[in-house]
């Protein structure tokens, strides 16, 4: 029989098979306890645990008696799988929780993994995720420690199915990444049912191409498992918009658990509504009301399960009070009494508990709102520091042109005010010749960067002399030194700013402005 357990792990087919065959009539009371351990532990392992556990309860009273610490952990784990694949939640709770009391250094790291796992899947289905998720990580450590790849991928698709149901959809697509790049390459039905599961995230993500691609994937890695051809042909069909499509949605919701076939037609007839098929999302939804409906069963299982608590409940009150008419009066009331302040303590604990963790979380509010308001400020403050530098360089870079604007003033009068002077006749009055326009005109390119020759391109209808006067007023001369030159008045030399604006076709600013803009 020893030998039978050091193979089951292997060959659990094979052990069964060989546990079927002993008399167990023969056996004593030893033998009978260690061979009902192995008998169970096989048929855990193959996923055909019994309807009752009154046989495994005979043998956990014997390995009691003998203090026999790793098998009494087995035990209480197989009798809670049994309790929990009934429903009996609670029950199976309390048998996981003592199957923990017993482990101890030589337990096999396998049981350890299935009992955090079991464990997990009682926190899902009472929804308290975070401790589900650090279960199974714990789970997920020990595999690594211990280099079971088929474990460590197992785990990484469970944790993929719980970030799923958090609609967490990247995290999810992690995991399934890490399951796998563990999957052994010879077990296709795992690796394709991480395609498949990878299909069905992006799916959710809107990624349809990318979720018909692992699908394909899925199908072309176990052909033998109709389920993925449907799903890839079915949505090949629907992104490319046949009409057949719809009767692939049918037949691939019909082949999936009912929990996710109930999931499934709502998820169906929400699509159809959104294309505007209001007849084919009237009939998915009808199928979805259907099925939901027909689930209540679990409420009936949940319903004995209470009345079986009911009546042990009741079983132990009548016991209580067959014992307290055994007690003397006396003793009953102090029993009373010391369970009545009991409940008075518990209860003040409990409201104390209750208003301390209410001013936590108050607390803990108040100082987020605090840090996300000091935050706020810290942004402000940096974004207007920011504006301040960047209105400090362009001030900066501003003054420096005008102070090179300055000095090619300064530079462009210092070499043609002479020139002008040059040319006042013996009355005082200013004549120019040919060369001294050039002059002046090469001076103002030379400042100005070819200014009369984007002046010309830029404005082809400028004559010769209408480009010198603009070569003037581009070095800022004053309305006297102008009027010198053409011999005019002032408020002439304005009015043939007036009609060179209105050649050039200048708006929202005067001829000077204009100039020195270019």
């Amino acid at each position: 029989m020893l030998s039978d357990l050091e193979k089951m792990q292997n060959q659990p087919d094979s052990v069964l098979s060989s546990l079927q065959q002993i008399d167990t009539t023969q056996l004593n009371v030893g033998d009978k306890a260690l061979y009902i351990y192995l008998y169970y532990t096989s048929l855990a392992l193959q996923n055909k645990l019994p309807e009752s556990n009154t046989s495994l309860e005979k043998a956990r009273v014997y390995f009691e008696a003998q203090n026999d610490s790793s098998k009494l952990c087995r035990i209480y784990y197989l009798k809670g799988k049994i309790n929990h694949q009934h429903y009996y939640l609670i029950k199976a709770q309390d048998d996981y929780e003592t199957a923990i009391q017993y482990i101890t250094p030589e337990t096999d790291y396998r049981l350890l993994i299935d009992l955090k796992i079991s464990m997990s899947n009682l926190y899902h289905f009472y929804r308290i995720y975070d401790r589900e998720e650090q279960l199974l990580e714990q789970a997920c450590q020990l595999a690594i420690q211990h280099k079971d790849s088929k474990l460590i991928t197992r785990l990484c698709l469970l944790k993929s199915n719980l970030m799923k149901e958090q609609k967490l959809y990247q995290e999810a697509l992690s995991y399934l990444h890490d399951a796998q790049n563990y999957a052994e390459t010879s077990d296709t039905t795992q690796i394709a049912q991480i395609y498949s599961e990878s299909g069905i995230v992006h799916l959710l993500l809107l990624q349809t191409d990318s979720a018909y691609h692992y699908l394909n994937l899925a199908a072309q890695t176990d052909k033998q498992n109709p389920l993925y051809r449907l799903q890839s042909v079915g949505l090949d069909a629907y992104i490319h918009q046949k009409e057949h499509a719809i009767d692939y949605f049918w037949k691939v919701i019909e082949m999936l658990p009912l929990d996710k076939r109930i999931l499934a037609y709502r998820y169906a007839a929400e699509e159809m509504k959104k294309q505007g098929k209001m007849n084919e999302s009237r009939k998915f939804l009808e199928e979805h009301i259907r099925l939901r409906d027909s689930t209540y069963y679990g409420r009936k299982e949940e319903l004995l399960e209470r009345m079986q608590n009911l009546r042990e409940y009741k079983k132990q009150q009548e016991r209580i009070l067959q014992v307290e008419k055994n007690l003397s009066d006396k003793e009953v009331l102090l029993h009373r009494v010391v369970a009545f302040f009991a409940i008075i303590i518990l209860a003040s604990f409990l409201f104390y508990y209750r208003t301390k963790q209410n001013k936590n979380k108050l607390k803990i509010q108040l100082l987020r709102t605090e840090q996300e308001r000091n935050q706020s400020d810290l942004k402000r403050i940096e974004a207007e520091i920011q504006y301040l530098k960047e209105k400090e360089e362009k001030e900066t870079i501003a003054l420096a042109r005008l102070n090179q604007r300055l000095e090619y003033f300064k530079q462009l009068n210092e070499i043609t005010i002479p020139i002008l002077m040059q040319n006042r006749n013996k009355a005082g009055a200013l004549h120019l010749q040919e060369n001294d326009w050039t002059i002046i005109r090469n001076n103002t390119n030379a400042c100005f960067d070819h200014f009369t020759e984007r002046l010309k391109k830029l404005y082809p209808q400028l004559t010769e002399e209408e480009i010198n006067f603009c070569c003037l007023v581009k070095m800022e001369l004053p309305l006297s030194v102008l009027a010198e030159i053409y011999h005019i008045a002032k408020g002439s030399i304005s009015r043939k700013k007036m009609r060179l604006k209105e050649k050039i076709g200048i708006e929202n600013m005067s001829f000077d402005e204009f100039i020195a803009s270019l």
